[in-house]
């Protein structure tokens, strides 16, 4: 007996502490198929591969003039690579690994607030779905109280088949609730496939209570750092601006070249030559690259100026929208308060000679209070993950949970 109680203990052990959490689904944003595909690009840029040689090309060139064996010319030409191609291309690569640095933050932000939103839209549906069973649990009560008041004044048919058809209707926004969450969960599924194997229970994890929102955003306004957008556009202009050099320095520098002519051996003479060769910048047969990399750095100029325009407006606009809807939110959560401080409840279920289906109409208005308490909530945890993204602190390392009040870490 005592073995079994053991094996028992250990298997609800293993259960609980192998749960998949929400924390576990937001951390495998950093095994994101873009961020990984980024991550590898930059580890392979790290080992320069792109470093050009001083030379561009050797050659071994031979002559054998009249066919004669005796009359043959043997030549060594070294054709060096111009500086300021290697110059500008250690530049572009450079650049070109800072703005990939900056699209793997944006992909991993990205990641990140896909995997935020569908965290608290499961939340928010297994909310609705439980006060939805709730609703239809206190219409039966009516109908139930209705068919044994049948024959007395208190008895309304009218209403007994409202709250018939009432029901119908609560049972399919109930399936569909469930069709919904059903959905959602394969979609998260997905995004972590190999890590989720059990059955998700996230309605059971502690939430970020909104009142402490706008504290965590004045505290937090002291770790705001660079816009990484607005870099990411700087670097794209550069990146752009360095290709353009790139392609016009893409011109053969010139060559230097050792031969040996035999002929001279015969003649008695040296049979040692050496032939040099410049390249006059009178043309560049890269003008039609050149122009093209440069409509594109006019076309990264705008987007720069466009993204420093769109945040200007969209960080302020996004903090006053989380405001808003938190005070519209405190506000009827205060006026319910009242409301259940008062004792109207205790009020309603003492009254005699009074309507005995008050009580559970008053019970069905706090059911449609707390859906729309839910939807408000919901739209208050999306502003408030879009402001963080906007902010740049969604993705800061090391990561954290902003849906939790302690901002627990979920990078190890």
């Amino acid at each position: 007996m005592r073995w079994r109680l053991v094996l028992l203990f250990f298997i609800s052990a293993s259960s609980l502490f192998g749960q998949y959490t929400s924390s576990d689904f937001l951390r495998s944003a950093l095994n994101d198929p873009e961020v990984a595909t980024l991550a590898e690009q930059l580890n392979y840029l790290g080992t320069k591969p792109y470093r050009l040689s001083p030379l561009q090309r050797v050659e071994v060139r031979s002559q054998v003039r009249q066919m004669n064996p005796d009359f043959t010319e043997v030549g060594l030409r070294m054709t060096a690579s111009n500086p300021w191609e290697i110059s500008y291309t250690n530049k572009y690569f450079l650049n070109l690994q800072g703005s990939l640095a900056l699209e793997q933050q944006l992909a991993l932000r990205e990641a990140l607030t896909t995997r935020y939103k569908l965290v608290i839209y499961y939340r928010y549906l297994a909310e609705v779905r439980d006060l939805a069973a709730r609703h239809q649990q206190l219409i039966r009560d009516q109908i139930q109280v209705l068919e044994r008041l049948a024959g007395s004044t208190y008895f309304d048919a009218d209403e007994f088949v409202k709250l018939k058809i009432a029901l119908v209707d609560r049972a399919i926004e109930f399936e569909e609730t469930e069709y919904d969450l059903d959905n959602l969960v394969q979609e998260i599924r997905l995004r972590d496939s190999q890590r989720i194997t059990q059955t998700l229970d996230w309605e059971n994890e502690s939430l970020l209570d909104i009142r402490e929102i706008p504290g965590m955003i004045d505290s937090l306004s002291e770790r705001q750092q660079q816009s990484a957008q607005l870099e990411y556009r700087r670097q794209q202009v550069s990146l752009a601006m360095n290709y353009y050099k790139l392609e016009k320095a893409n011109v053969n520098a010139g060559f230097i070249q050792a031969e040996y002519d035999n002929r001279r051996v015969i003649q008695e003479r040296n049979p040692y030559n050496l032939t040099m060769g410049i390249t006059l910048p009178l043309v560049n047969p890269n003008k039609e690259d050149m122009a093209r990399r440069r409509l594109q750095g006019i076309e990264a100029e705008h987007n720069l100026k466009e993204t420093e325009r769109m945040l200007q407006t969209t960080v302020p606009a996004s903090l006053q929208k989380v405001n808003e809807a938190i005070e519209r939110y405190t506000g009827m959560e205060k006026t319910w308060q009242e409301v259940m401080r008062a004792g109207l409840p205790e009020q309603l279920s003492t009254m005699k000679d009074g309507d005995p289906l008050v009580l559970l109409r008053f019970r069905m208005s706090e059911v449609k209070l707390k859906l729309l308490q839910a939807k408000q909530r919901r739209n208050i945890l999306l502003a408030w993950i879009d402001y963080l993204a906007l902010s740049d602190l969604l993705e800061q390392r090391p990561l954290v949970n902003y849906l939790s009040s302690s901002l627990a870490p979920i990078e190890e």
